[in-house]
């Protein structure tokens, strides 16, 4: 996959980021993805590099639980260790709802924020749209977040 961060800055502010993974299905209920990847900003000032583990327990549709591990190197804040766990569930066949905790990186840095959203999973096509507040009171910025995660068939 190739991510790409969008903010109210110009170009070279804004970061890239490629991420081959490999997806892998455990029996029926436990489906994972292994990730390796680097990214960088456009005008060079830093790069990241690392490796990324999740894993979906799908044995109901009305009760999944799911986790990141993430550790990763940036150029300037060196050795970082980044996670998510979340509950979800899919009340309609096409769409969900979930919650969670994560102090996965949005940016750069390691931030530990309360998640929750909802998941429209239809096919090959997955979107999840996001919201995020911080657990302490070291920012004070809520986030929204879009994901989209194409399968391949």
């Amino acid at each position: 996959g190739v991510g790409n961060a969008v903010f109210r800055q110009g170009t070279e502010g804004q970061c890239i980021r490629v991420a081959p993974y490999y997806r892998w299905n455990l029996g029926e209920w436990l489906v994972g993805r292994y990730a390796l990847y680097m990214g960088m900003r456009y005008d060079r000032d830093y790069y990241d590099v690392g490796t990324r583990l999740d894993v979906l327990w799908k044995n109901y549709r009305y009760l999944q639980v799911g986790g990141t591990l993430m550790p990763y190197y940036d150029s300037f804040l060196k050795g970082l260790v980044g996670y998510q766990a979340y509950i979800q569930s899919f009340l309609l066949k096409e769409i969900g709802v979930f919650a969670g905790a994560k102090n996965l990186p949005d940016f750069r840095n390691v931030e530990r924020r309360c998640m929750g959203g909802l998941v429209f999973a239809a096919g090959i096509l997955c979107i999840r749209p996001e919201v995020s507040v911080p657990m302490n009171g070291g920012t004070h910025l809520s986030r929204v977040s879009l994901f989209f995660v194409y399968r391949s068939p």
